[in-house]
Order: structure tokens, then C-alpha cells, then sequence
């Protein structure tokens, strides 16, 4: 008897620990939120910070804020730490201790279609990401549908919005090197390295005319001296103890560098799990000093006039409170990490960004956002595919003239070959979902496996279309499609899946009752929608 009720006791204790009743209850259909006419110009775009694999919080925080707003989400942008894991081989290419980060948590369901995404998704890398699958897919692609990667670097357009991006976290060592690094990898070693910014993508990005937003990891050097530094502290006091803060080189010089040549009206970043706002004011023209040779030698000697950990005043303050239309800004907010049980307004961020007319006609029209290609890039990428090294040492660029006028050459030839007259060129017509690795659980998995190699078409598909080499995966080189807008074939195993699937939705009963999303516990805070010249004042001021 004494033992059954400890039983008892306890098997009542695992079901409040995991959140789960006892006896389910049986729930209705869920019934389809419906939206009120849309008003105004705006892409409604959210951002997130890092979710480290929890997709399913992310996503309830947003359908959540739909549903008290009663405004549709258009698209949703992930800072890094994503962790695309689509079985338990993804499970070891992310640096962490196993019982730490390597978790299969919620993508690998939106990887098969088990849940479908609820708002279309853009995401750059971090540094927890599985290497394997985002090294194949490094010129960008779809890591599930409705997610797309932007590449270890890029910039695509969402109804005419660019939104750039540079995935992984600078290393000084690194920063120099090529590519070095093969699949598998050897070691937590090479699991790290790859993570790491390259100069090849900072040099590519700043050859970008501005975008309207920019998405790092990692927060860019120097942008605690631009916001309320003493609330953060306060705060997030682990911070406080941060070596880098306290050698005052926290963040990355060479975004520091970009975000000086480029002056986005918006960026977004993670990584540091803490919610920060700062507003940088750009007093000079754009900065050429990636270009330079001595850049980016980030030294202790190189410190803000001012100690980070007493505050620092932001440059709207330093100038009087007003801030000329004249000058241009940039906006950054850091968002924290999804985390149940975290107040949604530290990590997602919910703003209005203007487009024409005509884009929002559309949206209004009930059309989905199309994600497209930007021809800039397509021409950077190009321009830059022959200076790609595959070895530690790199090869020498040339100067930043020459590489303009490459740039201008190339996107005469994007214009004519790959765009052939449009305007828009959408991502899904040329790359598509390629559910090549098996899901998790497969039979032919073990639970601790070697890292397995699966090649991805839609590398091969990208490379096609600018009729450049395939580098990342040359055992595709030779079967590249000679049709672009060829759709691939899932992997047997996948087909498989995806059947078994849609046989047990086929026995569902009839009335189609299906258990929603759990949305978050938390009380929601609202979030105000704002235009692109004020779209993180209040955030500034809140912060």
C-alpha cells in the first residue's frame, strides 16, 4: 500500500511537472482566426530573438499577439540559434554538452509537416546551429516549409522590404580564414570554427546599397554606448560580469564596421538573451574601412571614451533629445531568448515597415508575402564566387573599386539570364523544400550516430541559376537541373514519412477535431505598431 501510494504520488508529480492532465479533454475544432480589412501601407514584420530549438513558443507568441491584436503577422524574422534539428545525427553538430543544447525540441515536426508554420519564417545562424545542415545549405535555402535560411550571409526581398543578414559570431583568429572545415566534422573543434564570421561575407555584405533591415547574431561592437546601458545591468546582472564587457570589446567590430557602410534604418539582434535598445546616429558618410588593410584589429587599447558599466548616454541625448531628419540612424534592439515562462515582450517584437501601393494592395487582397530574390545579391554573389576558398588560407581580394564594378557587371547579367525581365523572382521558384534526411526516431538511426552527410538540391539549384560552381556540395555539381524551376523529389525515406502521415490524418473522425497550439501561459503586453522612422522609439525609451 505504501508503495502504490509513493507511485501514485509520484506519477501525479510527473504530470504537473510536464504541464500534462490527467485525462484529456475532449477539444472542438479549431476555429480559424479571421482579421479585419487591413489599413494602411505596412509590412507587419515580427522579430525574434534566439529559441535554441523551441519553435513551438515562438510561434504561440505570435498567433497569440494576432489574436489580441487582431492584426495579421506578415512575416516573422529569427536572430540565430535556431537549431534546425531534424533527427538525432543533426543532434551532434551543435557545440554544446549533450545534456545542455543538444535537444530534438519542436523544428524537426515543421521539418516533415507534422505542424505546418503558421507565419513565414526568415531566419539567419547563430552559434548552436547544426553545422551539417546549414553548411549545405550556406548560400541560403528552406530548412522546412514556410522557413527559410538566409545563408551564412544574404539579403532577400519581402514584398519589396530587403532584409539583410549575416549568420555566426566573429573570432579574431578566425576571421581570416576560408573555409577549411568538411563534413563530418572533426570534432567539437571544427563544430566551433564554422560557426565563425568570415571576412568573405563582411566584404560581400558591404557591397549591399542599404537595406531597410539587417539581422546579426551577435550585437555589433560599441552599441552598449548608445543605450541605457545602467537598466540593462540592472537587469541582466551576469552581463555586468562578462569579460568582454569588462575588457570593453563586447560585440563584433567587423558589424560594427558594417553597420557604418551600410546604415540600416533597423537592426536586429540575439545572442546575448538580453533585451536591449540603442539607437546609433551615423555623423559620417558611409565607411569604406572593410576595404582597409589593417580592419578590424580589435585591440583593448581601441575602448569607448566612456566606462560601459557606468552608462553611457545615447547619441539622441547627447545631441539635444531631437535627432535631424537629415542624419541618418540606425534603430538596434537585441531581443532575449524564447523562453516559456519569459515575458514575450523580451523576445519578439512585433513593427510596421512601409511598402507601396501596390505591394500592400495585395496583402490586402488576401495574397500571401512573396519572398524573393534581391538581384544585388545575386550579383555580389557572383561577383565574389571565385575569391570562395575551401582552404584555411585565403585568397587575396581586390580593392573595393574593382569589386563595385565587378558587382555593376554582374547585375546586368543577373537582370538579363535570371530575372529575364521580371521584377520579382520568388524564392520557390527556384528553390524548393528537400526533405532529404530522415526524421527523427528512423529505424536505421542509433541513438548516438556519427554525423551523416545528405546531399541538398537547392544548393544545387542556386548555383545553377548563376551559373556558378557548386562548392559546398560537388557531388551534386554534376546532376545540377537543367530547369531551374524543376521541383526535387523528396527522399524516398521522407515519401515515406509524409504517406504514413496522411493515412493517420485520413482515420481522424470526420468533425476534424485537432488539438490547437498551446500558447504561452504569460499574460501578453501589447505591442504597438509602428512606422519605419519610429518603429523603436518607444522600445528606446522603454528600455
Amino acid at each position: 500500500m505504501i508503495t502504490r501510494r509513493a507511485f501514485t504520488s509520484s506519477a501525479a508529480l510527473a504530470y504537473k511537472r510536464k504541464g500534462l492532465p490527467k485525462n484529456k479533454k475532449k477539444k472542438g475544432p479549431v476555429t480559424p482566426v479571421r482579421f479585419p480589412p487591413r489599413e494602411g501601407n505596412f509590412l507587419k514584420v515580427a522579430i525574434g530573438g534566439d529559441i535554441n530549438g523551441d519553435v513551438d513558443t515562438i510561434y504561440a507568441r505570435a498567433t497569440t499577439w494576432e489574436k489580441r491584436n487582431k492584426q495579421k503577422i506578415d512575416v516573422l524574422l529569427l536572430c540565430g540559434d535556431v537549431q534546425t534539428v531534424r533527427n538525432e545525427q543533426d543532434m551532434q553538430t551543435i557545440v554544446r554538452p549533450p545534456n545542455f543544447y543538444r535537444r530534438l525540441n519542436d523544428f524537426n515536426k515543421y521539418y516533415t509537416g507534422k505542424e505546418k508554420t503558421p507565419i513565414p519564417t526568415i531566419m539567419i545562424g547563430g552559434d548552436h546551429e547544426t553545422s551539417n545542415y546549414l553548411w549545405q545549405l550556406y548560400h541560403g535555402g528552406w530548412v522546412a516549409p514556410g522557413i527559410y535560411f538566409m545563408g551564412h550571409a544574404g539579403c532577400v526581398q519581402v514584398n519589396g522590404v530587403r532584409i539583410a543578414g549575416s549568420s555566426g559570431v566573429y573570432h579574431k583568429a578566425r576571421y581570416r580564414w576560408g573555409y577549411p572545415e568538411r563534413i563530418p566534422f572533426n570534432g567539437e573543434a571544427e563544430l566551433e570554427t564554422i560557426c565563425n564570421t568570415r571576412e568573405f561575407n563582411i566584404r560581400r555584405l558591404s557591397l549591399l546599397s542599404t537595406p531597410t533591415i539587417f539581422l546579426s547574431h551577435e550585437w555589433p561592437y560599441d552599441v552598449l554606448n548608445h543605450g541605457n546601458v545602467e537598466d540593462l545591468m540592472g537587469r541582466k546582472k551576469d552581463i555586468r560580469k562578462n569579460p568582454q564587457v569588462i575588457n570593453r570589446v563586447l560585440g563584433s567590430k567587423p558589424l560594427e564596421s558594417l553597420m557604418r557602410t551600410l546604415q540600416p534604418p533597423l537592426w536586429f539582434a540575439g545572442h546575448m538573451q538580453a533585451r536591449y535598445a540603442a539607437t546609433i546616429v551615423h555623423k559620417h558618410p558611409p565607411s569604406s574601412e572593410i576595404w582597409t588593410e589593417a580592419v578590424h584589429e580589435v585591440e583593448n587599447s581601441a575602448e569607448p571614451s566612456q566606462s560601459l558599466l557606468e552608462g553611457a548616454p545615447s547619441d539622441a541625448e547627447a545631441s539635444g533629445g531631437e535627432l535631424s531628419p537629415a542624419i541618418p540612424t540606425t534603430k538596434f534592439l537585441a531581443l532575449d531568448r524564447a523562453i516559456r515562462g519569459l515575458s514575450p515582450k523580451d523576445y519578439m517584437e512585433v513593427i510596421d515597415v512601409p511598402i507601396s501601393q501596390e505591394q500592400a494592395d495585395a496583402l490586402r487582397s488576401g495574397a500571401p508575402p512573396v519572398i524573393s530574390f534581391d538581384p544585388e545579391w545575386l550579383a555580389i554573389t557572383r561577383a565574389f564566387h571565385r575569391y570562395m576558398s575551401l582552404e584555411r588560407s585565403q585568397k587575396k581580394y581586390p580593392d573595393e573599386a574593382t569589386m563595385r564594378a565587378a558587382v555593376q557587371r554582374e547585375l546586368e547579367w543577373v537582370r538579363e539570364n535570371v530575372m529575364a525581365g521580371k521584377d520579382v523572382l520568388p524564392l520557390d521558384e527556384i528553390q524548393q523544400v528537400d526533405l532529404t534526411a530522415p526524421p527523427p526516431g528512423f529505424k536505421k538511426i542509433r541513438k548516438r550516430p556519427p554525423v551523416k552527410y545528405w546531399p541538398n538540391s537547392q544548393t544545387a539549384a542556386f548555383c545553377s541559376m548563376l551559373q556558378i560552381e557548386n562548392k559546398i556540395d560537388p557531388v551534386m555539381q554534376a546532376a545540377q537541373p537543367q530547369n531551374n524551376r524543376k521541383k526535387p523529389k523528396h527522399s524516398h525515406i521522407l515519401a515515406a514519412v509524409l504517406a504514413e502521415a496522411e493515412a493517420q490524418k485520413a482515420k481522424k473522425p470526420a468533425d476534424g477535431k485537432q488539438k490547437p497550439v498551446a500558447a504561452s501561459p504569460q499574460p501578453i503586453a501589447d505591442t504597438a505598431t509602428l512606422g519605419i522612422a519610429s518603429a523603436l522609439e518607444a522600445v528606446t525609451a522603454s528600455t
